[in-house]
């Protein structure tokens, strides 16, 4: 009996002459496995044909015919007729011709039809097939990545459980929602034996996956031949738990072969006690232990907050070869935060008291908890109270009173534009949609919260950008806006404000975004003092209000100037650039002796990594003298020079020979060095490390965002250690810094699974 392609012969199983295969041939046929849909709830298909309404094909696309000469022939016989008839009815077998080389290549396919048997056809599979196949998923990767290429092939179970575990981490999804009866029919419809891990294996994955790349990350570390640096900040989440994340950064080969600055989270654990210097020592002391890199810590960048800077004294205590206060980096985007604070601070209107036109300043509800929050933390600074108050003092009766007249119109304006803003976001059943009918394109207009970042300049600038329709809105009587109405002399008010805080915005923006370094605080900070001094002396268009301001902020910009001699990373950094050298400072006229102390300090940190031969010399030592007697062939005596110079330059150090040579024009120091790494093998250890600390903590307030999303108001319930291990797992997966092969390893590893992991069945509630 003969049987279509695609049917399944359901008659008597005797053999016959002419009969069909075995059942051995179909009953891999997916035709026979169980519907997924019994009730047909889904489905969209039309029944099969009868059989009755089933016609032959033409004798020239017959299917082949599969029979045997006796009833005794076996699946070998069988398989080698299949390729015989395979070879002679070519035609027939087109289109599955066309799926196995899109399966497994034209090699694999080839080599199976000039095999003799079973066991050749499995060994050409297993020779080309697979590998053909491996080699095109891998050029694919190479090109998209593992998420954007697929494989014909159904993933296996422990795939399954690795992608799925990734993307609960990376996702920051419940671990129930495996569970989810519309994910499941996602997965299992067509193919109702589809694997779906369960919420308790999934949890258990994840544990497991984050124990074992932690594991492959210290040990990364650990081999890695530079010094690490870190950046750190605290957080509490809004499950009450306080949380600090820690930062860290090295260069590390890409995707595409190229080594280049790696910034990932190292980790993210629970502060049980106070935010102390002490107890932030202990945590961070305890994080480096466990990655056995105490002793390879290069810096810490934070912010600038009393607790900070009672942690970094305290550290050495626990660290014996840290050297405390001398590796302290201030985050410089909270430097510039100051900066704009301080140029605010002579506009501002003390809470609770009336500003110039008599209108009490209010204060909101969310400014109120934040500032709640920064007295808790210890994240408060009274620098700019102090430098307003020496401008002022410096001013006599009149000049007082001139002032207050002068300041009027920028205080009423930041009012009334607070307000404005204010009172349309809480509007949301009036004013809101009033504003979005007037500008359907923009939802809302940007609000003032002191504790986000630039957030006056991007509400004035919005003002500033939109003062038509700002006029137009607040002017129309049936909104009850007309008092906050922006005059004229306002109006110039905010644009001189505006024009003042844009190059501080501009700097926020770079170094948040660009993976600034430290070598490049100093040139910023010069330029911002720069900056603020022009638009202070020079610019005829600055009200006399906004120059005093400009001072207040200049002021502040040059306390933290100073406080960086406080600290030998900037001055290595420096010394370290290729482009600087000594150069800078020599051009900016600094003082020699403090030059020399530079040189002093990057040499002292550089003596670690210097060869035990290396009996270098200092760099006044002179050239070796020449011998004075006549030469009794010219030619003979210059190479004698030349090879005595050669001497000479190769007696130097690595240092010695990087600071006599000229200085190189780059914008990125770390790919000059790594590039550069054969000239200056020792010192090159020292300079990609300098040139992978950040200049900013920004990198750790993006893992609070990320902690934030993770942590919900559904899902309060979760334990510290599965937040830490969400969040770096997470963190680790997104940067894809470990491959799926290393995670199956992993997964299949024998160390046992640790029976408090933390699942969180509540998560979701």
């Amino acid at each position: 009996m003969k049987r279509r392609s695609g049917g399944v012969n359901r008659g008597p199983t005797k053999r016959t002459k002419h009969s069909c295969l075995s059942k051995q041939t179909v009953e891999h046929s997916d035709l026979d496995a169980p519907s997924s849909d019994p009730a047909g709830q889904f489905s969209s298909l039309p029944p099969s044909d009868p059989p009755s309404q089933q016609s032959s094909l033409p004798p020239s696309k017959a299917p082949i015919e599969l029979s045997s000469d006796d009833e005794d022939t076996t699946k070998e016989t069988a398989i080698e007729k299949i390729c015989k008839q395979v070879k002679n009815h070519k035609g027939s077998t087109s289109a599955l011709k066309c799926h196995a080389i899109k399966c497994w290549g034209q090699e694999a396919v080839i080599a199976v039809q000039g095999s003799e048997n079973l066991t050749k056809a499995r060994t050409a599979i297993a020779k080309h097939g697979k590998k053909a196949q491996s080699m095109l998923v891998l050029a694919l990767r190479s090109v998209k990545g593992w998420f954007q290429s697929f494989s014909t092939r159904p993933p296996d179970t422990s795939s399954i459980r690795i992608v799925t575990a990734r993307w609960i981490a990376e996702a920051h999804r419940p671990f129930r929602i495996v569970a989810n009866r519309c994910y499941c029919w996602l997965q299992k419809e067509a193919r109702p034996d589809r694997y779906v891990p369960s919420r308790e294996t999934v949890a258990r994955d994840i544990m497991k996956l984050y124990g074992g790349t932690r594991a492959k990350l210290g040990q990364e570390l650990q081999d890695y031949p530079g010094l690490l640096p870190i950046a750190i900040d605290t957080w509490t989440s809004p499950n009450h738990h306080a949380f600090m994340s820690v930062i860290t950064s090295w260069p590390r080969k890409q995707a595409d072969g190229k080594e280049d600055l790696f910034t990932t989270l190292l980790d993210f654990v629970e502060l049980l006690v106070s935010h102390s210097g002490e107890n932030m020592a202990s945590a961070v002391a305890e994080i480096l232990k466990s990655y056995g890199i105490e002793d390879k810590l290069l810096s810490i960048t934070c912010d600038n907050a009393s607790a900070n800077t009672a942690m970094l004294a305290e550290l050495p205590k626990l660290l014996p070869n840290f050297p405390g206060l001398k590796a302290h980096v201030r985050c410089f985007a909270h430097t510039i935060n100051l900066t704009a604070k301080g140029i605010l601070k002579p506009f501002e209107v003390c809470k609770g008291t009336a500003d110039g036109d008599g209108v009490p300043d209010k204060v909101s509800l969310e400014e109120l908890q934040a500032k709640l929050m920064d007295i808790r933390e210890g994240n408060t600074d009274h620098d700019n109270e102090d430098g307003f108050a020496e401008v002022l003092n410096t001013m006599s009766n009149t000049e007082r009173q001139e002032w207050g007249d002068a300041v009027k119109p920028i205080h009423s304006a930041l009012y009334k534009c607070r307000k404005i803003a204010f009172k349309i976001i809480n509007s949301s059943t009036l004013l809101l949609p009033q504003w979005r009918a007037l500008l359907p394109d923009i939802l809302i207009l940007p609000r003032d919260v002191s504790t986000r970042w630039n957030s006056t300049y991007d509400m004035l600038n919005a003002f500033q950008s939109m003062r038509p329709q700002v006029t137009q809105f607040v002017g129309s009587n049936s909104n009850g806006l007309a008092e906050f109405q922006v005059g004229e002399e306002e109006w110039e008010s905010i644009n001189g404000l505006t024009a003042a805080l844009k190059l501080l915005k501009d700097a926020t923006i770079w170094f948040s975004g660009n993976s600034p370094t430290v070598a490049q605080v100093i040139p910023a900070m010069d330029a911002i003092d720069e900056a603020l001094a022009t638009g202070m002396v020079d610019s005829e268009e600055v009200s006399d209000p906004i120059k005093h301001a400009l001072a207040i902020g200049k002021r502040t910009i040059n306390k933290y100037y100073a406080l960086s001699d406080d600290s030998n990373i900037y001055r290595m950094a420096m010394v370290l650039h290729p482009q600087h050298k000594l150069h800078y400072f020599e051009q900016a006229h600094w003082d020699q002796a403090w030059i020399d102390e530079s040189i002093d300090i990057t040499r002292a940190a550089y003596t670690p990594f210097k060869p035990p031969d290396d009996h270098a010399t200092s760099m006044a030592q002179s050239p070796p003298s020449l011998s004075s007697s006549p030469p009794t062939n010219s030619f003979i005596s210059l190479m004698s020079k030349q090879s005595q110079l050669a001497s000479f330059a190769s007696d130097r150090d690595e240092l010695d020979r990087y600071l006599m040579d000229s200085c190189v024009p780059t914008e990125n120091p770390l790919h000059w060095w790594l590039m550069n790494r054969k000239v200056y093998p020792n010192l090159a250890k020292l300079a990609v490390s300098v040139h992978t600390i950040p200049a900013t903590s920004v990198a750790v307030e993006r893992s609070f965002s990320q902690g934030r999303i993770l942590i919900s108001h559904l899902r309060n319930r979760l334990r510290p250690t599965t937040i830490q291990a969400l969040m770096c797992f997470g963190a680790w997966s997104r940067q894809d810094f470990i491959t799926n092969e290393e995670l199956l390893i992993i997964l299949h590893s024998t160390v046992a699974d640790d029976p408090d992991i933390g699942l969180d069945w509540l998560d979701d509630f």
